[in-house]
């Protein structure tokens, strides 16, 4: 049978067993906290881009319909030469946003657009 353990070599048996409890824990936080970094850093580097092209086609896309409606309006022709250009920026943008990488859903989300 086993010998009973004395009180001091129980007292420093449970403080060994808690600091290495305690410093596991720590590694594993450590661990988890890289993991989440890499990932939100992958998540936030992706799709940030995405939504800076979206808000990009978005926002050249309501200023062609700005300039349209005041062209219709007040029938002046600096308003078809605003339209032309941000058509372009439009254009533009479109064309950027097909060299990022999308997914399948994006690709055909982006295909209707253009």
């Amino acid at each position: 049978m086993l010998l009973p353990l004395s009180l001091r070599s129980r007292i420093i048996l449970l403080i060994a067993a808690m600091g290495a409890v305690t410093l596991t824990g720590g590694g594993v936080m450590l661990w988890y906290t890289h993991q989440i970094e890499a990932t939100l850093g992958n998540l936030v580097g992706k799709e940030l881009v995405l939504y800076r092209a979206a808000r990009d086609l978005e926002s050249a896309l309501a200023n062609q319909k700005g300039y349209l409606t005041y062209y219709l309006v007040d029938g002046a022709d600096k308003w078809l030469e605003s339209l032309g250009q941000y058509r372009e920026v439009f254009k533009n943008s479109l064309d950027r946003a097909g060299l990022l990488e999308l997914d399948n859903n994006q690709e055909e989300t982006l295909a209707l657009i253009k």
